[in-house]
């Protein structure tokens, strides 16, 4: 059974392919946020399936924290967007014909998680353009925030480092303590444990304080959480037109990018949400259609460039359709659904 969340206080905020290594940082950002800023999102379950993760949020904190971006003025906004910039360079160099080793990793490390502080905070400013005053500060600041909003897809050059150090050792599988353990004493966890990270795991976090929920538990945990309903009979969905255009296709379905060798020309890519590795595949496709994102997302920004008619923030897209599905988007109602 398909299921949709319903209008609670908990909902799937968003989704995106990203590693163990990724979820402890950003788990580390929110921390870091109430310590700089005073506000953060408290209470999130990080759900990861096959290294998909799904992070579920409470609406009461986010409008909370969209409350506190309309406090700030716009020479504080643009220079935290500004650090974020910055120190995505300073990593790209560190990066750079480096070795990883017990000398090496405090620097970087240190780093990636500053630089992580304030990619969030781009991140959520990204969302706070929704009201007039932060969209206009946007328009006046476009590529820099551009360029940070969609800064986590850049600091996956980090992710690309550690998997390919150390030959068939895949250190995204770890959190930054057990990476300077294992280059310290060559030490790992368990491999049922790293089995199990590749595979699925929840973390819940709560007041900041996270909970590592074992494999029996999760789907019961999360269902206490998310109350759903049936999506069975769903074959349209509403979303945000971000290149308005008529257009129609097959349905290709891509939940990660491993997947972008299925798109045929003429295809209508279905996603999650995209990132700068699905722009080769961009110009085979007739249109975009993504679960989740905004008018600052990777999607809404790569489909205006190429002009390419995409839909993002759909919700469920990647579950009501299927592979070979004939859709069309819809750009005067701002919908996608299956025709065929």
């Amino acid at each position: 059974m398909k299921k949709e969340v319903l209008q609670n206080d908990w909902y799937k905020g968003v989704a995106r392919e990203l590693s163990f290594f990724m979820t402890d940082q950003i788990i580390r950002a929110y921390r870091n946020m109430k310590r700089r800023y005073g506000h953060t999102l408290p209470n999130v379950l990080f759900h990861s399936h096959d290294r998909v993760l799904t992070m579920i949020r409470k609406r009461s904190d986010f409008n909370t924290l969209m409350d506190y971006y309309k406090t700030l003025s716009e020479e504080y906004i643009v220079s935290e967007l500004k650090n974020a910039s910055r120190l995505y360079d300073e990593l790209k160099e560190a990066l750079n014909d480096t070795t990883l080793d017990t000398n090496t990793w405090p620097a970087i490390s240190k780093l990636c998680e500053e630089l992580w502080l304030y990619y969030m905070f781009g991140i959520y400013f990204g969302y706070a353009t929704e009201i007039e005053r932060i969209h206009e500060i946007k328009e006046r600041h476009y590529d820099l925030v551009v360029k940070v909003r969609n800064g986590i897809n850049d600091v996956q050059i980090l992710d690309d480092f550690l998997k390919d150090h150390f030959a068939g050792i895949d250190l995204t599988l770890l959190t930054e303590e057990e990476i300077d353990q294992y280059l310290q004493k060559k030490t790992l966890p368990p491999q049922a444990e790293m089995d199990e990270r590749n595979r699925e795991y929840l973390i819940k976090m709560i007041d900041l304080e996270t909970e590592r929920i074992p494999g029996d538990d999760i789907r019961a945990t999360i269902d206490r959480y998310l109350h759903e309903k049936d999506l069975s009979d769903i074959v349209e969905l509403p979303g945000t037109m971000t290149y308005p255009q008529q257009a129609s296709g097959r349905a290709r379905i891509v939940l990660k990018k491993e997947h972008l060798h299925k798109i045929r020309k003429g295809d209508i890519l279905v996603t999650i949400m995209t990132d700068p590795d699905f722009v080769p595949s961009l110009s085979n496709v007739a249109g975009i259609v993504t679960d989740y994102g905004g008018i600052t997302c990777h999607a809404s920004i790569i489909s205006r460039e190429m002009k390419i008619p995409c839909i993002v923030a759909t919700k469920h897209a990647t579950e009501i359709f299927k592979d070979g599905d004939l859709i069309e988007i819809d750009d005067k109602k701002s919908i996608v659904r299956k025709v065929g």
